[in-house]
């Protein structure tokens, strides 16, 4: 459709089923965009994991060389770090722990809603009935990308507090070890 504007202009203006196919290409998008943050939120609860765990291990080999007389601050503060760096893997691998996400229609949903469009649309009402099509499609995307973009903030969550327990693990073990180091 087109409108008239003044004598030089003239502005093209989208039907509804061209308004609603970009509404379904920015669907699109957004998936796009939410799979690469699952990516990279992968990535960081397997370095978190890994990174806590390492710190796990220098822990236990600085406990283990600790003289037996070792004072209850000492103790108390490397067992808080260990506790703390526990949590850290904990919620690292909890972030990558597989979750349920709605996919978007597939080739075989499309499908079935063609052939319901196809099979009742005449040629009086095929508009009105695309439109619906793109609205039906438009909605699974949203239900879809709900749960994607839900199941995202939870990863997002559980690294957040796993890299804050991590931190203040490590900066116990460094307080630690700088104490130890000044007490000889």
């Amino acid at each position: 459709m087109t409108v008239e504007r003044g004598a030089a202009a003239t502005v093209a203006i989208p039907t509804q089923s061209e308004l609603l196919e970009s509404v379904l290409e920015a669907y699109e998008s957004e998936y796009k965009d939410l799979l690469e943050s699952w990516r990279v939120l992968e990535t960081k609860a397997q370095a978190l994991s890994t990174t806590a765990g390492v710190f796990i291990a220098a822990a236990f080999a600085f406990a283990r060389d600790l003289a037996p007389g070792v004072g209850l601050p000492l103790k108390a503060g490397l067992t808080c770090a260990v506790v703390l760096l526990l949590l850290a893997t904990s919620l690292g691998v909890a972030a990558l722990v597989i979750r349920a996400v709605r996919d978007p229609l597939g080739g075989s949903g499309i499908l079935e809603l063609v052939d319901d469009l196809v099979r009742v649309s005449t040629p009086e009402d095929a508009e009105l009935r695309y439109c619906n099509y793109l609205r039906d499609r438009a909605g699974a995307w949203e239900s879809s990308l709900t749960t994607f973009r839900a199941a995202n903030r939870a990863k997002s969550r559980r690294i957040a507090v796993g890299q804050v327990c991590l931190l203040c693990a490590a900066s116990f073990v460094a307080g630690l070890v700088v104490r130890s180091i000044l007490s000889r």
